[in-house]
């Protein structure tokens, strides 16, 4: 008894330091390319933040925060089509330390799992339906990306032609996952049909078979989640338009941040290429909550676009910064939040 005590105890110390070191290297990481962002822009922020127009910055702060409001209804919607009912309380609270997670807390999975953890003890006998909504919810956000990434960059293929050659080579890296991921999209919604094909079926099956088990496990669990969703196509629908939505409310984020530092070349059309590819970047996991790697996208885009150097290099930093803040409100809830044990067991468990 006791060494299967100690073997697990030494298993969950190996796990948290690899999650930590991996947290370590992510942000330093991230603070590596910050900086590389300042300096090669060449911008003083604390002289550039004194000088902002303090009524664009409360609009920057307006326009994020009409985010949440979205992102709790578009969850319950998906909840409620599972036979799960939360108060909307309790999902404001979940969506809002599930952003501190993805910011701040090591590990994968960051504020789903945190959801997860909670979403098990609060409804004991849907566990597995409750749990593929936050699947889904990921998923539809992904889509709402996908979405408008492809219409911004076709808005900005002229701008984007004559761009940074490191710029053309993620634009190229973007359309070829938005064409990927429209093709998973189809390929699953309409597998009940292109499953009767015969040399499409004997494919996907020779492709199962050399894959490794784990990956096999995430594929099924894909189609098994739309599937439970097939009978309500309007709520996965409207759940895609929501996310557009939101992401549409993160480049007014971004204008208001550019306006408020005296911004006023660039057009609506390059401020949502300049978002889009940058947030496509920043949902790349190699650094916590896409910290940097959004921040260098944003700012080639904006000197493709012809905006000053300077300016390019300072509002994607404002608008790291701003996330940042948001992310530690969610941290200031988990702290005062009654189910805060659940949450603190389920950073422990790691993957």
């Amino acid at each position: 008894m006791s060494s299967a005590i100690s073997d697990t105890s030494a298993s969950r110390g190996r796990r948290a330091a690899w999650n930590f070191l991996r947290a370590g290297v992510g942000f330093l990481l991230a603070g590596w390319l910050i900086r590389s962002v300042i300096r090669s822009s060449g911008v003083n922020l604390v002289a550039l933040y004194r000088a902002c127009n303090p009524w664009w910055l409360v609009a920057a702060q307006l326009c994020y925060a009409a985010g949440y409001p979205l992102l709790v209804w578009r969850w319950r919607r998906l909840l409620s089509v599972a036979g799960v009912h939360l108060s909307w309380r309790m999902t404001f609270r979940l969506v809002m330390i599930a952003g501190f997670f993805n910011m701040f807390v090591p590990g994968a999975l960051g504020g789903d799992l945190a959801k997860a953890s909670v979403l098990a003890r609060e409804t004991p006998g849907r566990r597995v339906e409750s749990l593929l909504t936050i699947f889904v919810d990921r998923l539809l956000g992904v889509l709402g990306l996908v979405v408008l990434t492809a219409i911004s960059m076709v808005c900005g293929i002229g701008f984007l032609n004559h761009a940074d050659p490191r710029l053309r080579l993620a634009a190229l890296v973007f359309g070829v996952t938005v064409f990927a991921v429209v093709a998973a999209v189809v390929a699953v919604a309409f597998r009940g049909r292109l499953g009767r094909i015969v040399w499409i079926r004997g494919g996907v099956q020779a492709c199962l078979r050399v894959t490794p088990p784990r990956v096999r496990a995430v594929v099924y669990r894909v189609t098994g989640a739309l599937d439970a969703y097939r009978e309500c196509p309007s709520v996965l629908m409207w759940g895609t338009a929501v996310s557009v939505v939101i992401h549409l409310l993160a480049t007014a984020t971004v204008l208001c941040l550019a306006r408020a530092v005296g911004e006023h070349h660039l057009s609506v059309v390059e401020y949502l290429v300049a978002v889009q590819m940058a947030n496509a970047a920043g949902a790349l996991p190699l650094t916590p909550g896409g910290l940097g790697g959004r921040d260098v996208v944003m700012l080639l885009v904006f000197v493709a676009a012809g905006a000053s150097r300077a300016l390019s290099g300072a509002i994607p930093v404002l608008y790291s910064a701003n996330i940042a803040v948001w992310s530690l409100l969610g941290g200031v809830v988990f702290v005062f939040d009654p189910v805060r044990a659940e949450m603190r067991e389920a950073s422990s468990a790691g993957e």
